[in-house]
């Protein structure tokens, strides 16, 4: 028998596309260079701060030079950055939508009727942006991260065996929460998606009926209706941005601990 598409699509656009291949190497070249930059401005900030310590009242122009150009240099990369992310996150969505409409042409007839228009115009065109957002910035800047924080962490090993041990305690742990936080995430996006489809086609379906509504004396139920399904709207999505938030202050929490025991090991 013919599958709904309200069952889970098993086939998604690749994210290396033919026509996102080199956009998406790029972008992920911007989040490896950002990474650089950084490092070459705490080099050149170290620098400059032992000629402080050492009581030379020259400034080396070296590490002037080079934390200016680091500035730039990561500007440039961000500003590059995101441009190539809507271009790479737009491109895909595209396929997505289209891989969806035809998921959808594929549907009886029967389930496409009982679903609500406004519902399902909200899934097709709002709901894609988590996904542009993903593939655009999260993939890029997450394969950045693979890279450059195990090189980190083999640094330090290098520098001092225990110095890389205190390290990565912290930062296991935020991944491991991180990890364990990735659920609850799923399911705060899910409810706020399902809440927020059905206040679109609440409305949806209530504003063409507007002055019919105005004539029956139904406006402050309806009102009152509105109310509700904004304040469901309005819980969802602050119990979304709690669990997100807590997964996004996770890596600075680490960051602060690792370099405090790195330090304190010294």
């Amino acid at each position: 028998p013919e599958t709904t598409p309200g069952q889970r699509m098993t086939r998604r656009p690749a994210i290396a596309g033919p026509d996102r291949r080199w956009p998406l190497a790029w972008l992920i070249a911007a989040a490896l260079g950002q990474g650089a930059m950084l490092v070459a401005a705490a080099v050149a900030v170290r620098d400059a701060v032992s000629v402080i310590r050492s009581g030379d009242t020259a400034m080396p122009a070296g590490s002037l030079v080079l934390l200016a150009v680091a500035g730039l240099g990561l500007a440039g990369l961000r500003y590059l950055e995101r441009v190539l992310a809507e271009r790479v996150g737009q491109r895909y969505v595209a396929e997505a939508r289209a891989a969806l409409f035809q998921r959808l042409s594929t549907a009886p007839a029967s389930w496409l009727a009982r679903r609500r228009s406004g519902a399902l115009s909200l899934r097709y065109v709002s709901d894609l942006t988590a996904l542009k957002n993903w593939v655009g910035i999260g993939l890029a800047r997450a394969i950045s991260a693979a890279v450059m924080l195990p090189a980190a962490l083999l640094v330090l090993v290098a520098i001092d065996l225990r110095v890389g041990l205190v390290a990565a305690l912290p930062v296991g742990l935020a991944l491991l929460l991180m990890r364990m936080l990735g659920g609850p995430l799923h399911q705060t996006h899910s409810a706020l998606r399902r809440h927020r489809a059905r206040l679109a086609a609440e409305m949806a379906e209530r504003l063409q009926q507007a002055t019919a509504l105005r004539r029956a004396g139904r406006l402050r139920t309806e009102k009152r209706l509105l109310r509700s399904h904004s304040d469901t709207v309005i819980a969802a999505a602050e119990h979304r941005a709690r669990v997100s938030a807590a997964i996004r202050v996770l890596p600075d929490a680490a960051s602060g601990l690792a370099s405090a025991s790195a330090l304190a090991v010294c």
